[in-house]
């Protein structure tokens, strides 16, 4: 059985237009420093028309399910291979 709780990869994020990071955890849960971040702009933002230009998913985003799904079946394969 492979011994980690959370991993985590940093990208260059096209709809932030920066780098950001994606963290998953044993159970499944995903977090991503770009959402944390338009989650804190938006809130700080009166008019939703200031942040038009930056587009964010958050848990849904396509590269946070990559990355979350291509762990999780390298890990599928190192328990094939110990078993």
């Amino acid at each position: 059985m492979t011994d980690w709780k959370m991993t985590a990869t940093t990208i260059f994020c096209d709809d932030m237009n920066d780098e950001v990071t994606i963290m998953v955890y044993k159970d499944g849960k995903t977090r991503c420093t770009g959402y944390d971040l338009f989650i804190k702009l938006n809130a700080g933002v009166k008019r939703k028309r200031e942040l038009t230009d930056i587009e964010c998913h958050g848990p849904v985003c396509h590269r946070v399910t990559a990355y979350k799904e291509k762990l999780f079946a390298e890990e599928e394969k190192i328990i094939h291979i110990i078993v």
